[in-house]
């Protein structure tokens, strides 16, 4: 097997990792995890009109049409209800025709077609956002064609945001306490609150401490650990309100008003806070928000000819991941426990994980286990480098039931693969980078890794061959003893990233 990756180098990215821990085990069996329900049953839909007229509507057909017309078909076809006939069931000729009218090869996330199913006509999955990101995905999917190029991103001007009105918050709690006019750890202001409310979890003391500490009994401790999180311009938007907004952990039976009090609290500290001027001599650009312009990757490309799965976090909202791989049947992601969107695609979990469903799932192991061989590529950001046995990205039900798994140990990506090799072994030992290496960082990087039965597993970061040998070597049956997937969770385990792709394929065709 060939494998040629070019690197997607990010301009400007914001990405906060935190990796959710969990041992290791041995053996199969059914998934440990509590399955995902989500009913990714298609209708069967079988063209029998006229060939398509050239290559260009025949990549039409396959990247766009038979992915469209199980979804409106019934309605956007000769004779239907629908005002456009992008996907004629007698016809692709016909519906090729008809598409161009609802569709924007040069920006496919301005479509009419992706604007209809963003607010909310016709959805076929939980969110509406998810719904954009596939449809999306299978414009550019047709705008791309089916040659071997890599796939591209196109980038969109940012969100202007003119530098005035602004205001710092002073560097640290000495410099609070001599730069704001009242007590912040006094009631009802900030760091009481926090202190009051949210110590039992966000304090070094707790019985079971989770960062950040910004209820620590330490203001200095509390004061740097809450200042990422609060929004001085508009104080609604702060970390803290949005959360109670969202039912988690309020004090009282009323979220809203106690986001509120959080709220108001912000508000008298922003308006203690003086203006900050910027100096008229400097040339001044506009500003950009990280978390909310963070800058998608450009350049580069990857070969995606025969990718099956493919997970970009595009959405920005909601609870769901959309599979824009094209590929059916799809596997949506449902990101459970906390959670953030951040800028540039991504998603930041706090306590939780990114969950595909049993049924979708199969499609993996029907596809893997006739190739023999598979990549996966992922994005992540590592928190620290001192966790272990951190999930990353897996296909198993669970720390038991591992078929294949990607985490990270201190300084070292680990590489865990069931084959008939190990079969008994719940995939392991692991293939490792080497300890003096130290390829893992609290930085984003860049994750492939690729499994065939000749060369065995192989671990590249950033587009380079970490040079890992898989002791196992050649096997028989690759990857032929994966348990079968109705009775497995596909699972994507991403510990806080700022930004994933992360893509299977069953072959890697060289550039």
């Amino acid at each position: 097997m060939h494998f040629f990756q070019t690197i997607i180098r990010p301009a400007l990215l914001i990405a906060v990792l935190l990796l959710q821990a969990c041992s290791g085990g041995s053996g199969g069996g059914s998934s440990e995890r509590e399955a995902v329900v989500e009913d990714t049953t298609i209708d069967g839909f079988i063209y029998s009109g006229p060939v398509p007229a050239n290559s260009e509507i025949q990549s039409f057909k396959s990247a766009f049409y038979d992915n469209v017309v199980i979804r409106c078909g019934s309605c956007h076809t000769s004779g239907g209800v629908g005002t456009t006939a992008f996907v004629d069931n007698d016809d692709v000729n016909l519906a090729w025709d008809e598409a161009r009218k609802v569709t924007n090869l040069l920006d496919p996330g301005a479509s009419a077609v992706v604007t209809r199913v963003e607010n909310g006509h016709n959805c076929w999955l939980s969110s509406n956002a998810s719904c954009a990101a596939a449809m999306t995905g299978y414009i550019e999917r047709w705008a791309q064609g089916e040659s071997q190029s890599a796939s591209t991103v196109t980038l969109l001007p940012r969100t202007s945001q003119a530098l005035a009105g602004l205001k710092i918050l002073p560097a640290s709690y000495g410099d609070a306490v001599s730069e704001v006019s009242f007590d912040l750890t006094a009631e009802p202001e900030l760091l009481y609150l926090l202190n009051t409310y949210c110590s039992d979890c966000h304090s070094g003391n707790a019985d079971t401490p989770q960062s950040p500490y910004f209820a620590s009994d330490d203001p200095a401790i509390a004061y740097a650990a809450m200042a990422g999180k609060i929004d001085l311009a508009n104080p609604a938007n702060s970390r803290f309100v949005v959360r109670l907004n969202s039912n988690h952990n309020c004090w009282s039976s009323d979220c809203a008003a106690d986001a509120l009090v959080i709220e108001n609290a912000i508000g008298r500290l922003a308006d203690d806070l003086p203006e900050v001027d910027v100096d008229s001599a400097l040339v001044i650009s506009q500003a950009q928000v990280l978390e909310t312009d963070g800058i998608i990757a450009s350049g580069g490309g990857r070969i995606e000819t025969d990718v099956i799965a493919k997970w970009e976090f595009r959405e920005g909202e909601g609870s769901q991941v959309a599979d824009t791989s094209g590929v059916q049947p799809e596997i949506p992601l449902t990101v459970l426990g906390e959670f953030d969107w951040v800028g540039g695609w991504g998603v930041s979990l706090t306590d939780g994980r990114v969950q595909g469903a049993v049924s979708g799932s199969s499609k993996l192991y029907d596809r893997i286990a006739i190739a023999g061989e598979y990549t996966i590529e992922a994005w992540v950001a590592p928190n620290n480098v001192t966790q272990e046995d951190a999930w990353i990205v897996g296909y198993a039900g669970g720390p038991e039931s591992r078929n294949s798994l990607l985490t990270q140990t201190l300084y070292n990506y680990d590489f865990y693969n069931r084959s008939s090799a190990n079969a008994e072994s719940n995939g392991g030992p692991a293939t490792s980078t080497e300890d003096d290496d130290e390829i893992a960082q609290a930085t984003l990087q860049h994750v492939v890794l690729t499994y065939d039965p000749i060369n065995g597993r192989k671990i590249f970061v950033n587009g380079e061959d970490t040079g890992v040998v898989d002791e196992q070597g050649p096997v028989t049956y690759p990857i032929g003893v994966m348990p079968l997937p109705l009775s497995w969770v596909m699972t994507l385990l991403v510990v806080r990233p700022g930004r994933v792709l992360f893509a299977w394929w069953p072959s890697i065709v060289a550039a």
